[in-house]
């Protein structure tokens, strides 16, 4: 039987990771205000925005299986159950229809893409605040657990919210 660890095994555990997530909540914010500044780099930001986006939904909820039900990540991914026990999103399955729209739009030159409209992206804006919410929720899970590493994700999460 594998005992259980503590928060400060897990914090410890975790601390090299967090610079990381730490990075990607920035850059989701950031991107996204870039996006809705500058109308001659609007593409290049909204696509940087969105690789943000997709990372952070992996990260949080993973995708979901290709051949039946549930969710898969990586076996060498990053996800919340290195940075605290406890947590679990309510609905993992909010993100899935963006997931797909993402795949289509930006990480795969699919024939799928016949079948979907070209426009601004601004579709994808919209879903930044969903994403960035949910980051929240786990940054007060980490403050319920008691984690070293809360301050430092709300920050992050506040900061990215007022400017996306």
């Amino acid at each position: 039987m594998t005992a259980k660890m503590t928060q400060a095994d897990r914090d410890t555990a975790s601390a090299n990771y967090l610079p990381h997530l730490i990075y990607e909540i920035q850059q989701l914010g950031d991107s996204a205000r870039l996006a809705k500044l500058m109308s001659d780099a609007y593409t290049a930001a909204i696509e940087s925005c969105l690789v943000h986006a997709r990372l952070l939904i992996e990260f949080l909820v993973g995708r979901p299986k290709k051949n039946g039900p549930g969710r898969s990540r990586e076996s060498s991914d990053i996800k919340p159950s290195m940075f605290v026990d406890s947590w679990d999103p309510v609905d993992r399955d909010r993100f899935d229809v963006f997931l797909d729209r993402l795949d289509k739009h930006l990480v795969h030159l699919s024939k799928e893409r016949a079948t979907i409209s070209v426009d601004d992206g601004r579709w994808a804006l919209d879903e930044i605040p969903r994403i960035l919410g949910v980051m929240t929720e786990f940054a007060l899970e980490l403050e319920k657990a008691k984690s070293q590493h809360a301050y430092a994700v709300m920050s992050v999460c506040k900061a990215a919210s007022a400017v996306a």
